[in-house]
């Protein structure tokens, strides 16, 4: 029975892989790399441009509260990092694992405010809302497998 399953996953596998190669792979890790680019972006300037809010809304998460100071200028200068490594076609592999690990944090955070905080203290990038972030935790897991994504041959 597993036999049958995996080879019916190899069988998808290789007609994915099939799918994307040559220019049509190219486009895709470019589409996949400029997407991550506007998401740091508007996210890394919304967090500039009302810094104090970014800050005070941290000050009052109770296992990151003291080092708020630290991580509200971290955070925006890793996405603006990051940001720039994914508009450099050789830097964009490094680009596209710091997006999935940075990613990754920042769902660990999510679902720690969703588990445990009494009021979501976060209003970064439009969602205040307790239950908006409920609705976006499922999209998140989504973003982790974009830093895999990369031809081979680069």
């Amino acid at each position: 029975m597993y036999h049958v399953l995996i080879n019916k996953t190899n069988i998808f596998n290789n007609r994915i892989r099939a799918l994307f190669t040559g220019k049509v792979k190219d486009y895709t890790v470019f589409v996949i790399c400029m997407l991550c680019l506007v998401l740091f972006v508007i996210s890394a300037y919304d967090k500039i441009a009302d810094h104090e809010t970014f800050e005070k809304g941290l000050a009052r998460v109770a296992f990151i509260g003291r080092y708020a100071p630290l991580i509200a200028w971290t955070v925006p200068i890793l996405e603006a990092g990051i940001a720039v490594l994914l508009m450099i076609p050789p830097a964009s592999r490094l680009g596209l694992y710091g997006f999935t690990g940075l990613m990754i944090v920042f769902t660990l955070y999510i679902l720690s405010m969703l588990l445990w905080a009494e009021h979501l203290p976060c209003n970064c990038n439009l969602l205040p809302h307790k239950d908006e972030l409920g609705r976006t935790f499922p999209f998140q897991p989504g973003l982790y497998r974009v830093g895999p994504v990369w031809p081979e041959d680069q």
